[in-house]
């Protein structure tokens, strides 16, 4: 079992409350954001079967290209395939009206817990300063669009996927802090790995053999 930390915002409660706790330079690139024209899409296998798989490999396409950017490992595509076949995987995007896609979110939701597991924009590979500001600008509006949309299909917490306890790495310290721009609560979490058939006990039994290597 294995501790971690993250951020938790409660979808409980109003839209309204959920947006007040959001601190007030984010609340307004929000708004610009929204002056922008972006748009935001969203897919779950049992609402958008058609285009969700279309959705899951445009994903894995663009967050391709930002792990490179960023030298980040590949994406595990047999277990995220394995998550969407399950029915437990939403997948959501910004864009400019003009259909240039700005950031990616994909998430794994656990009965009324929904965790982000994935989070991807291309903002380094552009020269403009401008172009860049609008990316930010979309990824703090990709949340608060994700938060509403995941408190109206009865998501009661908005798990933010991870928060650093270190304090030597600076890119994840700021990731931190762009996270903490939302309020929330920082809770500790366990990973676990329970096996259920004969089969799962052996893998297990082999993945601590490996370990112990």
């Amino acid at each position: 079992m294995n501790e971690f930390y993250t951020l938790h915002i409660n979808l409980s409660l109003s839209a309204e409350k959920i947006f007040s706790n959001f601190k007030k330079d984010t609340r307004n690139e929000i708004r610009r954001a929204e002056k922008d024209g972006l748009l935001h899409r969203n897919w779950s296998l049992q609402t958008d079967s058609s285009d969700f798989y279309s959705a899951l490999e445009g994903f894995t396409t663009f967050y391709t290209i930002f792990a490179q950017q960023k030298g980040l490992s590949s994406l595990d595509r047999p277990l995220l395939e394995a998550y969407a076949d399950s029915g437990c995987i939403n997948i959501s995007q910004t864009s400019t009206a003009d259909g240039t896609v700005l950031t990616w979110h994909v998430y794994i939701r656990e009965k009324q817990i929904t965790r982000l597991l994935y989070s991807a924009s291309h903002f380094r590979d552009q020269s403009s300063s401008t172009f860049r500001s609008l990316i930010g600008r979309a990824n703090r509006f990709h949340h608060w669009q994700d938060i509403l949309w995941l408190k109206a299909s009865s998501t009661l917490v908005y798990d933010f996927g991870g928060y650093y306890e270190g304090t030597e790495d600076k890119e994840k310290l700021r990731i931190n802090r762009f996270k903490e721009e939302f309020g929330g609560v920082r809770v500790a979490c366990f990973n676990g790995f329970q096996p259920l058939t004969f089969l799962g006990r052996i893998y297990n039994l082999l993945q601590r053999f490996r370990h112990q290597q």
